[in-house]
């Protein structure tokens, strides 16, 4: 069995029958942290495995998709994703698998049971085994449906009012001092639905709503007064009884009589008021779509200052609104990240981009680190200037947090806490790398239990894991802190010491764990005796982890062939 290991590590080959045992072992089902994240997150989260069936979805997945649990299980994501989009997605999900990239952020459509489709904002990640395989994808999905449609209604609207702004036609009226119409153009016609004839000689009070009156009047007399021209908006009846929205201008003259006469010029802006008034209430639903949103949103000045925040950022960042306004974005930005912060508004200012996204931390109130998902998007004016940045901030301090504890879960063996097998080789290869202090001893321990299966064939499998668990803490109390201490498998253990005075220290520590290993351990009431040997291979120049390991080897192998029980270097 040591010979076979030996070549195993030496080679670089993953043992199979290990493989799968290694797969289960990292199964996220069992993981309670994850689950209460997901269980307990606003936003949709699902984990899906490499081939796109759906493993585990949470109670916002299956409102937003508008199905039950048991059917997303029973489905892919690509069932779910609009067809349009279906094939970015799937480039970018075969990038993670191929190790191209690890995560990928999309805008994406999603399609429901009634035919409704819906907006999310999309974040993938990829979990991999020891052999870097990824062995479960993790998604979380923002509902970003009523923001895409807001926005499409704004663009609409903005587009609207400035086409039905080219292509108005005016009215001209001449009116007497008393209101009197005296003459109108033909236009008035076309305008209003009046002949020319049912126009002159009435009043023009006849025309104009009760409530705007006073207001026309008062602005008459000012301009008369003052001897500027009056302007203002107000509705006009049509003949068909319609009230009609008209921009005013009116200049004020007097005739070679001392006649008071005012040149009245009226153009038509119905549509573009009413699209204007629709504007400002598509505005008004975009500002409430702020204020709903779950994610932290603001509208951010070109200097970066917060103009508008809404509600779910004032509570992440436990500050009040009057506090965050006109605050700097990068006074938020924790100290290691100012240099992210720099890097968006140069790209941004730069031009060569209409919005970026980033991963960073804030701070709060409190001065804790909060990992948010910051995006900013430009907003353009109509000569394609920046005027303002549209920022949003989803706050991935728990999905973060998870997704660390499944990649700390790849990388450790789950009965005894130590490293496993490939985290403790890739450490081997990066410590002999490194220069160490100047004489500095390097050395790697082969430790082996001498005949662990009886003990498992008498007491059971529990007893002995048990026991593999005791020898663990055993080893750890007898290396130094900067030392690498794994279980590669079955009763066998690597400990890497990067940094001993000499080979006598290195013996010293192999005596150490040897002899701890030999005193007797109490297990469940049991009293076991189990002893040790201990290969040590010596680090050299140019030594890389596999040489190392084979003379750590060797010697273990001496120290069976010994009579077990010793440390051989």
């Amino acid at each position: 069995m040591e010979t076979h290991l030996g070549q195993a590590i030496r080679g670089g080959v993953r043992v199979p029958e290990q493989r799968a045992v290694v797969s289960d072992q990292f199964d996220p089902f069992r993981d309670q942290s994850l689950q209460l994240v997901m269980n307990h997150a606003p936003v949709a989260m699902n984990l899906a495995s490499p081939q796109g069936h759906l493993l585990r979805v949470n109670p916002a997945m299956c409102e937003f998709l508008g199905r039950d649990e048991q059917t997303l299980l029973n489905t892919t994501w690509q069932a779910l994703t609009h067809p349009h989009d279906l094939g970015v997605d799937m480039a970018l999900v075969s990038d993670v698998l191929a190790g191209v990239r690890d995560s990928y952020r999309l805008s994406k459509r999603f399609l429901r049971p009634d035919g409704r489709v819906v907006w999310g904002d999309l974040s993938v990640a990829g979990v991999r085994d020891d052999q870097g395989q990824v062995i479960y994808l993790i998604a979380q999905i923002l509902d970003i449906t009523e923001l895409v449609r807001n926005r499409e209604e704004l663009a609409d609207s903005r587009e609207q009012y400035r086409m039905l702004a080219e292509y108005t036609s005016d009215v001209v009226l001449q009116v007497a001092g008393d209101g009197e119409i005296e003459w109108a153009s033909p236009s008035v016609g076309a305008t209003f639905g009046w002949d020319r004839d049912e126009v002159v000689g009435r009043s023009m009070t006849e025309f104009v709503s009760t409530q705007d009156q006073a207001i026309i009047a008062a602005a008459l007399d000012r301009s008369a007064e003052e001897g500027t021209e009056a302007t203002g908006r107000f509705r006009v009846r049509q003949r068909s009884g319609h009230r009609l929205w008209v921009h005013a201008t009116a200049s004020s003259v007097w005739d070679s009589t001392g006649r008071l006469v005012r040149i009245v010029r009226l153009r038509d802006m119905d549509a573009e008021v009413r699209a204007e008034i629709e504007l400002q209430h598509s505005e008004e639903r975009f500002r409430a779509a702020m204020r709903a949103t779950p994610i932290g949103m603001a509208l951010i000045t070109r200097t970066g200052a917060f103009l508008q925040v809404n509600g779910a950022l004032c509570r992440m960042l436990k500050r009040t609104e009057d506090s965050l306004l006109g605050t700097s974005i990068t006074a938020l930005t924790h100290e290691g990240d100012r240099t992210v912060d720099l890097e968006m508004w140069n790209l941004l200012h730069s031009g060569s981009v209409g919005s970026v996204t980033r991963e960073k931390r804030l701070v709060d109130a409190d001065g804790t680190a909060v990992w948010v998902q910051n995006a900013l998007a430009s907003v353009k004016d109509e000569g394609g200037r920046d005027t303002s940045f549209v920022a949003q901030f989803l706050d991935v301090t728990q999905t973060r947090s998870a997704q660390e504890s499944l990649e700390v879960l790849a990388l450790k063996d789950p009965l005894t806490e130590l490293w496993n097998r490939r985290a403790v080789l890739e450490q081997i290869q990066e410590g002999l790398a490194r220069t160490g202090r100047g004489g500095a001893c390097r050395a790697v321990l082969y430790c082996d239990l001498d005949d662990f299966k009886p003990i498992n064939d008498r007491h059971g499998h529990a007893v002995g894991d048990a026991l593999l668990v005791t020898v663990a803490r055993k080893i750890e109390g007898c290396v130094p802190q900067d030392a690498v201490v794994g279980r590669i498998g079955g009763d066998e253990y690597l400990v890497f010491l990067p940094s001993c005075a000499d080979p006598l220290e290195v013996a010293g520590i192999a005596e150490c764990i040897r002899a701890a290993v030999s005193r007797p351990t109490d297990v469940d009431g049991r009293e076991l005796l189990i002893t040790m040997s201990i290969g040590v291979g010596l680090a050299t120049d140019g030594d890389d982890a596999d040489s190392v390991i084979g003379k750590a080897d060797q010697a273990l192998y001496s120290a069976k062939g010994g009579g077990r029980d010793c440390v051989v270097l």
